[in-house]
């Protein structure tokens, strides 16, 4: 982007534009992906990843203490060595 006029062309296209949601979730669990993390308040989107990806691992952060939680589940289930 070149312009202020095409920074905002293009931000109303991001804002407006579909966010093909479902077709990211799909693409990243056929291509081996299982453990999400979603950021920030709630758990709508893990919800809508366990939807998707029925054997998709989600991790919620949202404040340090969920962040020490998920850190411990995921280094526990990760490889070892990994």
């Amino acid at each position: 982007m070149r312009s202020a006029a095409e920074c905002r062309d293009g931000l109303v296209r991001q804002v407006s534009g579909a966010v093909l949601w479902q077709t990211s979730i799909e693409r990243l669990s056929a291509e081996g992906v299982r453990t999400f993390v979603e950021v920030g308040p709630g758990h709508v989107l893990g919800g809508l990843i366990k939807k998707i990806a029925k054997a998709a691992h989600v991790a919620h952060v949202e404040d340090p203490h969920s962040l020490e939680h998920a850190l411990a589940t995921l280094t526990a289930a990760s490889p070892a060595g990994a």
